[in-house]
């Protein structure tokens, strides 16, 4: 459901463009990572942008925004494109928000 909700926002946009949450483990009853493990998802996510070397960041939810600016990186930040965040139900929302994303990966 993710994955379908996430290709239908970026349809028709060219380049290479990394969207992640950060968070690379499932933890335990979804709890929040701790200091450790967020160090170590830093350590991670800054392997992946290397790696893949993206025209684009975006951010999808909170957690990931917080790490991209505090490693000063430019990008987006889009909800979690989870069938059960709830922000997606809005559907002005959620145009604003794909308008907004197309936009910056323009």
């Amino acid at each position: 459901m993710s994955g379908r909700i996430l290709r239908s926002w970026i349809e028709g946009i060219e380049g290479t463009i990394l969207f992640d949450n950060i968070v690379s483990q499932i933890t335990e009853n979804n709890r929040p990572l701790n200091q450790n493990e967020k160090a170590l998802a830093q350590v991670s996510l800054l392997e992946r942008i290397k790696g893949i070397n993206p025209d684009r960041l975006v951010a999808l939810g909170k957690a990931a925004s917080g790490v991209l600016s505090k490693l000063g990186l430019k990008h987006f930040e889009a909800p979690h494109p989870s069938g059960l965040n709830r922000k997606l139900n809005d559907k002005a929302y959620t145009q604003a928000m794909v308008k907004a994303l197309q936009q910056f990966c323009k």
